[in-house]
């Protein structure tokens, strides 16, 4: 469902949506086609069309990271600078359609320094980033939990944190373990197919992502609803234990 093939639709209408993340020395690269406006409606390449990757001089081979369903490609290589810029390439025909991004300067977490447990009745976690006070990061939030039952499923929301205060290359932030505790019993019911009954998380073992985004540049041969960001991501680890 959402899915149409690129050979049955004008270049114009093919929006681009990657994403070139850093972490350390590892940079990703994640592309996706979809139609116009609509994001949701993944384009899958078809009738020649191909997506390809360029580095340094080098050609990239982007290839199918969803099972064989043409719906999303990706790629990683190793950098030891700062900024590589990536761009990917769109092919129809001889002719090729570029989008280009770079990632922003590495930063680092400051605090915490190792992994560390956040319980639902405690003091909320501290998190210090080192980024400028003008720059507004995402996070993710993944991992393995395990319910008062001893079933276990993935969990995959966004770390309740609000910002505490920013100066020029610092930012602090403060879990909210009431909201933390609400996510991932809203995962956990979602992850067994949406049944209020089911028992309450125990305890979890989670990473952290969090992401300065800036924009890059899409092609301008194809639709204007297409982005392209470049990223730089650090984690820590983050236990939860509930204290059922």
């Amino acid at each position: 469902m959402n899915c149409k093939d690129s050979a049955d639709l004008r270049l114009e209408d093919i929006s681009a949506r990657h994403r070139i993340s850093q972490s350390g020395n590892t940079v990703t690269i994640q592309a996706q086609l979809s139609q116009s406006a609509n994001a949701a409606t993944v384009v899958r390449p078809s009738g020649g069309d191909r997506l390809s990757a360029s580095f340094g001089g080098q050609l990239i081979e982007l290839r199918d990271s969803s099972d064989g369903r043409r719906e999303r490609y990706g790629a990683s290589f190793i950098h030891a600078g700062e900024q590589p810029s990536v761009s990917v390439v769109f092919h129809r025909g001889a002719d090729s359609h570029v989008s280009s991004a770079a990632p922003p300067r590495p930063f680092v977490v400051l605090a915490p320094v190792g992994p560390v447990t956040q319980t639902r009745n405690g003091t909320g976690v501290t998190v210090v980033l080192g980024l400028p006070a003008s720059v507004q990061p995402r996070n993710l939030l993944t991992g393995r939990c395990e319910r008062v039952d001893g079933s276990r499923f993935e969990a995959e929301t966004q770390l309740p944190a609000h910002l505490l205060s920013a100066a020029a290359d610092r930012q602090t932030y403060q879990v909210d373990p009431a909201v933390l505790d609400i996510k991932l019993n809203e995962r956990s019911i979602a992850a067994n197919n949406g049944v209020v009954t089911t028992p309450l998380v125990r305890r979890c073992e989670l990473t952290v992502t969090w992401a300065h985004e800036v924009r890059g540049q899409t092609s301008t041969t194809m639709n204007h609803h297409g982005r392209i960001t470049g990223a730089y991501e650090v984690m820590h680890r983050l236990n939860y234990e509930a204290q059922v």
